[in-house]
């Protein structure tokens, strides 16, 4: 009987057919920034905050105005009606530390959004990209079950043939058919947990995703970088961004205290109307007639200014003072949040390191021990073919194949989505994490 020989992860890493779609990482992550409902959301609300902080503090208040009133007697039969109107009205104020703060107050507001804008993307890509690898896993999980079903279909053909040629016997076969029912079942298994895959990346990107679909493969391994240049770059990331940012915010909220509570405040408004009214009045005994009250048209303009000198912040007890303490304290609290954010951020690179390095070495391990299994396989089916081994020592040989073969796999999904993960934590490519990038 001939030596069976399963497929090893080169096997698994095959191409699929070259009339299947493939769509890479890359595609998948620019589809999901199209369609994917939240970074839909997070567009939509940062284009509102960006139009809603577009607004001038040096354009006036302009408005037009219309009036009428009617009175009148019944007994005397007498009448009366006026219209008063204001063809322009134009209102204009200006205080120079509110201008200020209004400015300041827009510009962190917009740095804000697009910093939530930013997270948000970041978000749905670390999801995208792990659910892509995790595809890949399943289909890779899925063409080693199909692989071993074909096996087991095979010898169960060479086993059905030398039984009814009397050479084996009803035991064999009933347990070769125990064999291809085991390994179908582990197919459908397989082939569902993908689809599962599939519609988790339809829903995060918006594609059409097929079984037969195919991906990228997964990155080799390469040496990384040292951590010290790994950390180099997390100040750049958004999580640090949005941490200084809180420093900005609090920095701004000292100064408008300042503003409000210790510098002089001025204020210049200035105001002018045009308008007038029309009066008509009527009796019984006259007719109507229509006439300009007294005023006509007329103009009206005022201006004013004002300057305030507070006080009260030179009492240490007082309100005033209270509060630039308070936004003193929230300077210091913003930048021990920042520190402890980059400590944060560097413990988890390190981590993130530690389990690449940990996948590595357990891939390596793991490749050897898949080896000695379809060796021992392969002995122990010459055995079995020569009737010295147990089908149970066979079944078991299989096993340990499938198992090694499968947690190959597994690890080289973990090593993946250790080097992603890196990657996203740092936010650049993945490439940028090796040595000789």
């Amino acid at each position: 009987m001939r030596t069976r020989i399963l497929l090893t992860m080169a096997g698994f890493l095959a191409a699929l057919p070259l009339s299947a779609e493939r769509i890479t990482l890359e595609e998948a992550l620019a589809a999901a920034r199209t369609n994917n409902g939240d970074i839909k959301v997070a567009t939509l609300t940062l284009a509102k905050t960006q139009r809603e902080n577009a607004v001038s503090d040096w354009l006036p208040s302009v408005s037009l105005s219309l009036g009428a009133n009617m009175s009148g007697s019944i007994i005397n039969d007498t009448y009366s009606a006026s219209a008063d109107y204001t063809l322009a009205q134009i209102n204009w104020s200006y205080n120079p530390a509110t201008h200020a703060n209004n400015r300041e107050s827009r510009s962190l507001s917009n740095e804000s959004a697009l910093l939530s804008y930013q997270s948000s993307l970041n978000s749905v890509e670390s999801s995208v990209t792990t659910a892509y690898w995790n595809t890949q896993a399943a289909k890779l999980a899925l063409q080693s079950a199909e692989d071993t079903l074909r096996q087991e279909n095979e010898e169960l053909e060479t086993v059905q043939a030398k039984y009814d040629a009397g050479k084996a016997s009803s035991l064999t076969l009933s347990q070769q058919k125990l064999s291809v029912s085991d390994a179908s079942y582990t197919v459908e298994i397989d082939r569902q947990s993908l689809d599962s895959c599939l519609r988790t990346l339809k829903n995060l990107t918006g594609l059409d995703w097929e079984t037969d679909t195919e991906l990228d493969a997964m990155p080799e391994d390469f040496a990384l970088k040292s951590t010290d240049q790994l950390e180099a770059g997390l100040t750049k990331t958004v999580t640090m961004q949005k941490a200084a940012l809180s420093i900005q915010q609090a920095q701004n909220q000292l100064a408008k205290t300042k503003r409000s509570v210790v510098a002089p405040t001025v204020s210049v408004s200035a105001k002018t109307s045009l308008g007038g009214g029309i009066f008509s009045y009527t009796s019984k005994d006259d007719d109507v007639v229509w006439f300009n009250d007294s005023k006509k048209l007329a103009d009206s303009t005022t201006i004013s200014a004002s300057v305030t000198i507070p006080l009260d912040h030179f009492m240490k007890d007082s309100e005033d003072a209270a509060s630039l303490d308070g936004a003193s304290y929230q300077i210091q609290i913003a930048q021990q949040e920042y520190l402890n954010t980059l400590d944060d951020l560097t413990e988890k690179v390190g981590k993130a390191v530690d389990a690449i390095e940990k996948a590595r070495q357990n891939l390596a391990k793991l490749k050897e021990h898949q080896a000695l299994a379809e060796e021992q396989l392969s002995l122990i089916q010459q055995s079995y073919d020569a009737g010295k081994s147990s089908y149970r020592d066979l079944s078991d040989a299989k096993d340990k194949v499938t198992d090694a073969g499968l947690s190959v796999i597994q690890q080289q999904l973990n090593h993946t989505i250790a080097l992603y993960d890196l990657a996203i934590l740092l936010e650049c490519p993945v490439s940028d994490l090796s040595a000789q990038g």
